[in-house]
């Protein structure tokens, strides 16, 4: 299980979380303290503004500031700051592609379509190995 540290910039006064291992310069890593960390990332990884870049003695730390309210995140250490200002252009990136894979994908339901007994009825819609369920259907 990886360890987690929350700590205070000493100038700053600003807490922050790192994992114990200390803060990459390699990857970037998000902690995410939240169930639906899915949701979580896509909905608030995708806007600069929850994004801010600060350098700390020899280092320029991309921080995730996420407006929930939660202590910000050190995602990555970098030595310049136009790297981190890269790297922070290409996390961005990233998270715009994979919200843009998904735009397209609609279920519709026609109203003369449904059975007429619904409360028999469950449609389940899985991957095209028919192995992961994608969606499963609710009666409300």
């Amino acid at each position: 299980m990886t360890s987690i540290n929350e700590i205070i910039n000493t100038k700053t006064q600003k807490k922050s979380l790192v994992l114990k291992t200390g803060v990459s310069s390699e990857k970037v890593t998000f902690l995410v303290n939240s169930s639906k960390y899915l949701k979580y990332l896509f909905q608030y990884g995708s806007n600069p503004k929850n994004y801010s870049i600060e350098q700390e003695d020899d280092r320029y730390i991309i921080y995730f500031n996420p407006p929930t309210g939660e202590t910000p995140t050190q995602l990555i250490a970098l030595d310049s700051e136009s790297a981190a200002k890269q790297k922070r252009l290409q996390v961005l990136q990233y998270f715009a592609e994979r919200n843009q894979s998904c735009q397209n994908f609609h279920v519709v339901e026609h109203i003369l379509l449904r059975p007429v007994d619904q409360a028999q009825t469950n449609y389940i819609l899985v991957d095209e190995n028919k192995e992961k369920e994608l969606f499963q259907s609710t009666h409300s």
